[in-house]
């Protein structure tokens, strides 16, 4: 996912990895826009603020994309304290949920907001038996199973 789409995009998923150097990029900024307030001008500070939330935010949300659940639970960050707790806990620390999820793929059903995966066929992992969804662009080639590692062959 491009860097842009990462900051700004409220769609799609993101790993724990990308979470957290995408959160120490902006905390970082944070920072060095706080030490230096008195140095920088008003209407400047009126931009930056509300853009670290902005980015703050779609990248919270799209944590919480990988976990399986609504972006509407980066509401619950409101909550004080276990609100924290519990987002830094869910998004910070927990692994997002394997394989494809309602979140992976912008295309929807007509008359239908919601996400979901076009012309994907599951297959079931020969070790461990785990469901994987192969879209079209993952047939013919070689997948990965999420669950126990294994190489898989996706089929024609």
């Amino acid at each position: 996912m491009p860097p842009a789409e990462v900051l700004f995009s409220f769609d799609g998923r993101i790993g724990r990895k990308t979470y957290w150097l995408y959160h120490l990029f902006v905390l970082s900024l944070s920072l060095l826009t706080y030490f230096h307030r008195e140095d920088l001008p008003i209407p400047i500070l009126l931009i930056v603020l509300p853009l670290f939330t902005w980015t703050g935010l779609a990248m919270a949300v799209k944590r919480w994309h990988d976990r399986g659940k609504s972006g509407w639970w980066v509401l619950i960050g409101l909550i004080p304290i276990v609100g924290a707790l519990w987002s830094l806990i869910e998004l910070g620390f927990l692994e997002g949920t394997p394989g494809p999820n309602e979140y992976d793929v912008r295309a929807t059903r007509p008359h239908s907001p919601h996400p979901i995966l076009i012309d994907a066929i599951t297959i079931h992992c020969w070790r461990c038996k785990a469901e994987i969804a192969i879209t079209p662009e993952m047939r013919g080639k070689e997948t990965k199973c999420s669950s126990c590692g294994t190489r898989q062959a996706c089929p024609a």
